[in-house]
């Protein structure tokens, strides 16, 4: 939401705050604020509405959260897109990117071995490899989740492309340098 947003975002929240027979007092607001700010407000009333129509008590912002991970493709969607790519892509195996899946789910898909390594396996391993897809994708998801959270812990993916030697990881950092 941007600045502007506050004066609406106030009024609802506080709108929303006597339904559910609460106050909320300047520091409370500005907490929901915080945590809710990268919403649009558009958004953001999409999901009191939501809210308000399904909680029994006042929504806190972890609510919301969960609303939001629930409006973005699951293990299971991206497994039946990977599975469709595999039966019907088999030219372009080896590209190691499948135009058409999210990056999330290609990422997911090259820790498990790619999707040759899906179109290749025996029917009997399939299961196991839409188990272990779908952990990896959860796990993924998460970490980008708080990655674009909180940018200042975040992980540079692009640092590491290969096979690295931990000296080279720390980059002298430790007491490791390239002479020792």
């Amino acid at each position: 939401m941007l600045p502007d947003d506050f004066k609406r975002f106030n009024a609802v929240m506080n709108g929303m705050a006597k339904i559910y027979e609460r106050e909320l007092d300047a520091v409370v607001l500005d907490v929901y604020w915080l945590s809710l700010s990268d919403w649009t407000l558009t958004d953001f009333e999409s999901a009191v509405r939501h809210l308000m129509r399904t909680c029994r008590f006042m929504p806190r912002p972890i609510d919301f959260s969960q609303l939001a991970k629930a409006g973005k493709p699951s293990a299971a969607e991206a497994w039946i897109e990977v599975l469709d790519h595999a039966r019907h892509d088999s030219p372009n195996f080896m590209n190691g990117h499948v135009n058409g899946l999210s990056e999330l789910a290609n990422r997911a898909l090259r820790a498990i071995g790619g999707l040759h390594t899906v179109a290749m396996s025996d029917i009997s391993k399939t299961t196991f490899l839409e188990k272990r897809f779908a952990e990896v994708y959860d796990q993924m998801g998460e970490s980008d989740e708080i990655r674009d959270s909180v940018p200042g812990i975040a992980f540079d993916r692009g640092t590491l492309s290969g096979p690295t030697s931990i000296r080279n990881l720390l980059g002298g950092r430790n007491g490791a340098t390239d002479e020792s």
